[in-house]
């Protein structure tokens, strides 16, 4: 309930912020409301085995936009069985209020600064942007509440601290707040970041026995450029510096790493925990006119982070090149990148990873009708140790090879269009122990529209053979597809069924088969009824296989108003 009301206390000021200018206020209607309500009951059963779900669920999803003389302020909820235990049923929800150029963010929202500075974390409270259209800057700014804190009293009996995921707790309630600045003329763009987050010490109560949670602070500034050089060549370049100190308990102490650049004042508040790391990439192209030409370079050292990333890849480098041309009259298109990418780039592990990266596609229109596309990969994997060891256990030497052909013939584009496609993709694997596997996927397919009757039909033929030694598997069969309009167009009615058989080292192993009916109709102008069902039959394959039918139902309605 606490945060029911911050949220409607930061939209109301969100609204007398954009209360400023309402001098065309009479042509505006005070209130307008628009959006949908989706219901949706979904049912199982199944024989020969275990339940795999609950026999029952439903859910009500509701996206509402509320206009206030003209503002628009989105937001939606979401309600179903499984969170009726919760006290409060809202226990996520935002909305976002736009006024001609700005736009507000209230309650969760999530934005996005840049890939190493602010990236989808999502966070409880507001945020802003700005785009005056007759100033060459774009702003953004956020404040709120990035993790709430799990005090340790709370976590489930019986369950150790040491064994719990970091990201399931115990933690600290964590606070962040950034900006972001973009300044944009003839050249192109650069953009200015700043964001910085930390714990809350006293929002949860830490036992002396929990000597590994500490409270911790994150300072990001980031700075990105998008330059137009001349007509056809352009570089783009993303750099952030981050300062993370893991134990903001310490007492502030200068650190060797620092230079003059990192004395930011009150920003930063250093000591023995902080680390500073940088991550950037760079890539440039120029269009020669009948090709093109690229370059990128991209650098994570080993220990970046950022409290506005939930997840980011540290420790890689990777330096890449492409090319992309095309022939006769756009007939014939090609394009292709290389590049080495590795890891222990302070040549601080004991072992390093490289990896020599190859892939292109070309695509070919032979005729109006006809029409190929191959695309093919080379990965090559290099792990080898870099310190003196006893032993050479950790060395590995891996190639991974794809290649994929697909081709689309028209047979007739008139009142019936019929088409065959075909598409034969293969993998291979093998590394410096002999080990290799190899995986092959066949489709071949047939499309027909009877516009006439309103119908079209799909029928495939699936053939895949995995050889990962020593286990040798294949498998093959059909698949239908046949839909149909009904109700002079205001509904469709379609029918599914495939069956796949495999086979494991020479002896069948399984049989399945899919039946999938499915019926959606508008009722009304402004409501949609849909029906779905599918049928999964096992059949019993071998002296101690056992079969089994499950069944899956789901009912829905919708009403847009």
């Amino acid at each position: 309930m606490k945060e029911f009301v911050i949220s409607v206390l930061l939209w109301s000021l969100a609204l007398l912020g954009f209360s400023q200018d309402f001098s065309n206020l009479s042509e505006k209607k005070p209130l307008q409301l628009g959006g949908n309500v989706t219901a949706t009951s979904s049912f199982y059963h199944v024989e020969g085995m275990e339940n795999r779900r609950d026999p029952l669920f439903w859910q009500i999803n509701a996206n509402l936009d509320v206009k206030i003389f003209g503002n628009s302020v989105p937001f939606s909820f979401t309600y179903s069985n499984q969170e009726s235990s919760f006290s409060q049923p809202y226990n996520q929800f935002g909305f976002s209020p736009k006024y001609k150029w700005i736009t507000a963010h209230v309650g969760y929202r999530s934005m996005n600064f840049s890939t190493y500075t602010l990236s989808g974390n999502r966070f409880f409270g507001g945020g802003v942007e700005a785009a005056p259209p007759e100033l060459p800057i774009e702003v953004k700014a956020m404040y709120g509440r990035l993790n709430k804190g799990i005090d340790p009293a709370d976590l489930p009996p019986g369950v150790a601290v040491a064994d719990m995921d970091p990201t399931s707790g115990p933690a600290y309630d964590r606070w962040g707040g950034g900006a972001k600045v973009k300044y944009t003329k003839k050249f192109g763009s650069l953009e200015f970041i700043a964001f910085k987050a930390s714990d809350r010490p006293g929002s949860i109560d830490v036992p002396d026995s929990i000597q590994n949670l500490q409270p911790a602070e994150n300072l990001v500034l980031g700075l990105n450029a998008d330059i137009k050089i001349d007509d056809k060549t352009t570089a783009k370049i993303e750099y952030a510096r981050s300062y993370y100190t893991r134990n903001i308990s310490l007492p502030d102490q200068a650190i060797q790493s620092f230079t003059f650049a990192d004395n930011l004042g009150p920003l930063l508040k250093a000591n023995t925990s902080t680390s500073i790391n940088n991550a950037i990439t760079a890539q440039a192209s120029r269009n020669f006119g009948k090709f093109e030409l690229n370059a990128k370079y991209k650098r994570v050292d080993p220990n970046y982070q950022t409290m506005g990333s939930p997840f980011l890849n540290n420790d890689l480098q990777n330096i890449t090149g492409g090319v992309a041309f095309s022939l006769f009259k756009n007939k014939v298109t090609f394009a292709a990148d290389a590049g080495v990418q590795k890891d222990n780039i302070d040549d601080l592990k004991e072992e390093e990873t490289q990896r020599i990266i190859v892939n292109g596609n070309i695509y070919i229109r032979a005729t109006k009708m006809l029409n190929f596309t191959l695309s093919g990969s080379n990965f090559t994997t290099n792990s080898y140790q870099t310190g003196v060891v006893a032993n050479d256990t950790l060395q590995f030497f891996q190639i991974t090879r794809n290649l994929t052909l697909s081709t689309f013939y028209t047979i007739s584009s008139d009142d019936i269009p019929q088409s065959i496609f075909l598409t034969i993709s293969r993998q291979e694997t093998s590394d410096a122990e002999d080990n290799a596997s190899e995986i092959s996927n066949f489709n071949l397919g047939y499309t027909i529209a009877l516009s006439s009757i309103g119908m079209t039909g799909n029928l495939s033929i699936n053939y895949f053979r995995n050889d990962i030694n020593p286990i040798l598997t294949n498998g093959i069969g059909p698949t239908l597809q046949l839909s149909k309009s009904v109700f002079k167009e205001k509904g469709n009615v379609s029918l599914a069924y495939s069956n796949a058989q495999t086979i494991v080292d020479g002896e069948r192993n399984s049989d399945v088969h899919t039946i999938s009916p499915s019926f959606n109709v508008k009722l009304f102008k402004k409501s949609t009824l849909g029906l779905q069902a599918s049928v999964v039959n096992q059949q019993p394959v071998g002296a101690q296989a056992t079969g089994f039918t499950e069944l899956r139902g789901n009912v829905s309605y919708s009403y847009n108003f």
